[in-house]
């Protein structure tokens, strides 16, 4: 396994880390906004 591989494969798991945490905190988001109009 070659070093240059290693950098890129940390890269593209730290990006796709990023995008996960992204797309929880929209999906917190959304489910926030769908208990308050719920509770109303």
């Amino acid at each position: 396994m070659s070093r240059e591989y290693q950098i890129m494969h940390h890269e593209i798991k730290r990006r796709m880390e990023k995008a996960d945490r992204e797309r929880v905190k929209k999906e917190v988001n959304r489910s926030q906004k769908n208990n308050q109009s719920s509770s109303r």
